[in-house]
């Protein structure tokens, strides 16, 4: 329970597991697809007469191994990522002074590549958390924490950058 405003922050960190889940899935799904495809690789031409040590092969088994090393780093990097949100939502809800998204998307020459979209958790001691997800993900742990966190500030303006930056607690008044 978060003291100023008495709901529970729980819906809030719930979104957040949902949203590092699928980021997790997603990273996990493209370093085994990117294995995957140099294994195959690497087992069609050695299947042939050619010398092992050839620079393709080596390429593709160094791929094979970044690949495999990724998805492992990966869950590393969730289970650190949440732990952090984790502590941050449920015992140390009153250091968060920031909530805002970034999202960026990537139009070269007017064409749609891709968006990212980021969530950054800005906290009264200059440091943040930030968590690259869907902007709809975004917006709901936004509302979420908007009921149970009265005390932060939502949103990112050029007013609140400086405000911040000249001292967290501003951003509180």
């Amino acid at each position: 329970m978060d003291s100023n405003s008495g709901l529970p922050i729980m819906p809030a960190l719930a979104l957040v597991r949902a949203a590092l889940r699928k980021s997790r899935k997603r990273a996990t799904r493209i370093a085994l697809l990117t294995g995957l495809g140099c294994g195959l690789g690497l087992a069609f031409r050695i299947s042939h007469p050619q010398p092992l040590w050839e620079p393709v092969n080596l390429v593709l088994a160094a791929g094979l191994l970044v690949a495999a090393g990724t998805a492992g780093v990966e869950k590393l990097r969730h289970d650190a990522t949440l732990e952090d949100f984790a502590a941050l939502l449920t015992k140390h809800p009153e250091r968060l002074v920031w909530v805002y998204y970034l999202n960026i998307q990537i139009q070269p020459f007017g064409v749609h590549v891709r968006q990212i979209c980021t969530l950054y958790f800005w906290l009264d001691d200059h440091k943040h958390l930030s968590l690259r997800t869907q902007e709809e993900d975004c917006v709901a742990i936004m509302n979420a924490l908007r009921d149970s966190l009265d005390h932060c500030c939502y949103g990112y303006s050029l007013k609140k950058e400086q405000l911040y930056r000249a001292d967290p607690a501003l951003l509180r008044l």
